[in-house]
Order: structure tokens, then sequence, then C-alpha cells
């Protein structure tokens, strides 16, 4: 399999034989997100309507980098484990965000989290 990008036109072209396992499934949607984020811009934020996931499973664990980031990952359906390293600053963007959704939804947290709450069961798209 190989995958060749094109920054100057902004295109992937993908070669491959034969079938792929699920393993090699999981590598060429890797590469070929890594081929994406060569082309295309980062956009500001979502526009329109979205693919959502409802449920996704969660682990979260704090200061496993060097830099104190904040790791964050969730489970896509199709995608597997997303991770994201998050600066103390984002940290508290996002935490003014839920403060705002909680304060207006007049939600409860849960003093206490299951391991299916925890881990969810992978989501669903929506």
């Amino acid at each position: 399999m190989k995958i060749l990008v094109n920054t100057s036109t902004a295109s992937v072209k993908v070669e491959m034989n034969g079938d792929l396992n699920a393993e090699e499934l999981q590598h060429l949607i890797a590469e070929l997100g890594n081929a994406r984020a060569q082309i295309t811009k980062a956009t500001e934020r979502p526009m329109g309507q979205q693919a959502v996931i409802v449920g996704p499973g969660f682990w979260a664990q704090w200061d496993i980098t060097k830099d104190q980031h904040f790791c964050l990952s969730f489970t896509h359906p199709g995608l597997g484990w997303v991770n994201f390293a998050l600066t103390p600053i984002t940290v508290e963007g996002i935490k003014i965000y839920m403060d705002q959704y909680l304060g207006a939804t007049q939600a409860r947290a849960s003093a206490t989290a299951t391991e299916t709450d925890v881990f969810g069961g992978g989501g669903t798209v929506h």
C-alpha cells in the first residue's frame, strides 16, 4: 500500500493491491488522516450539520507527558481511540464551557461513575 500526497494540488493518491484485514485497514485510516492533514487547513470550528458520536467511551489521564499535558481519549466507532494532549489553558477553556453547560441545564454530576460510564461502548454516529 502506498499513499502519495501532492500538496500543490491538495490531492492524495492511494495505491494498493488486494484486500485489507482489520489491522491493515486501521493503518490505512490513520495514514489517510495524516495525508488529509497535509493538504487541508484546520477549520476554526465545525460549520453546518456534522456527524455526532453519541455516548463515546473516554479515558483521561494527567501529567503523563513531559509538557504536563492533560491527555484525553475518545472512542470513535470507525477510527477507534482518538487521543488528544491538551495544554492547561485549553483544559481551563473546556472547563468554563462545561461549567456553563452544567449550570444552564441544571445537571448534577454523579458522585461515582461505573466502568460503562467511563469506558463506554464506543458510541454511535448520528
